[in-house]
């Protein structure tokens, strides 16, 4: 049997299944904090949905990128290291 394959109910799934459950977790607390930077640095929430006020489309753009590149590239990582543990086991 090849290492990489999978068979449903062992021991790889439960790992697989808590890595992507901690990246979600991870890039979830990484987002608040990072909403909490941007309060502290303007004085406002972060325009995250577009409501009522009026919000100057560079902030929304910059903090879009911003936050969806970081808080991805977060989640991207613990998979990957994540994975390295499942392949040496």
């Amino acid at each position: 049997m090849d290492k990489k394959e999978v068979i449903p109910g062992t021991k790889s799934d439960g790992l697989e299944l808590l890595i992507s459950l901690g990246a979600v977790g991870a890039g979830f607390l990484l987002r608040k904090l990072m909403e909490n930077g941007y309060r502290k640095v303007y004085d406002e929430e972060a325009p995250d949905k577009i409501d009522g006020r009026e919000i100057e489309w560079a902030k929304l753009v910059g903090w879009t990128v911003v936050s969806g590149i970081t808080v991805t590239a977060l989640k991207v990582l613990i998979k990957r290291y994540g994975g390295r543990h499942l392949e040496k086991s």
